[in-house]
């Protein structure tokens, strides 16, 4: 099966202007939606579970993610998670790995992808910052 993750400039826009509100230097959080094609994933959205205030765990936000899904069209999902790094790089913490299995698993997807954002670019910014996808998979 194939890996690629595909991300149009708009959705890329998205969450560029999403990941712009940890300028206050809290980490935000949310999802992203599309379909896994035979190329592999597909993003066509993003959403932030709160812009507002920290988001430590897009696990607690899964009775959102039911409820988000259930209005979804018969070909998209939630595929995964995002979420922002303002003060580290774009690698995931052990934490994070345990948060992108735990939520793969209560999904009950076989894969998910999930982005981390990083201010990238000169000083560095959020204008144009790093986008790391991370792909996590069920054990054979």
């Amino acid at each position: 099966m194939a890996s690629e993750v595909l991300i149009s400039p708009l959705v890329r826009d998205r969450l560029v202007e999403l990941a712009g509100c940890s300028v206050d230097g809290l980490e935000r959080a949310g999802f992203l939606f599309g379909r896994v094609s035979e190329r592999g994933f597909e993003i066509t959205d993003a959403f932030i579970a709160d812009k507002d205030r920290r988001t430590g765990s897009v696990v607690v936000c899964d009775g959102l993610a039911k409820a988000i899904e259930a209005n979804l069209g018969p070909s998209q999902s939630i595929l995964g998670t995002w979420h922002t790094h303002p003060t580290a790089a774009a690698r995931p913490s052990e934490a994070d790995l345990k948060a992108f299995e735990t939520y793969r698993g209560l999904r009950g997807h076989a894969r998910s992808v999930n982005f981390i954002l990083s201010p990238g670019g000169a000083g560095p910014s959020w204008a144009s910052p790093t986008i790391s996808a991370w792909i996590t998979r069920a054990a054979s």
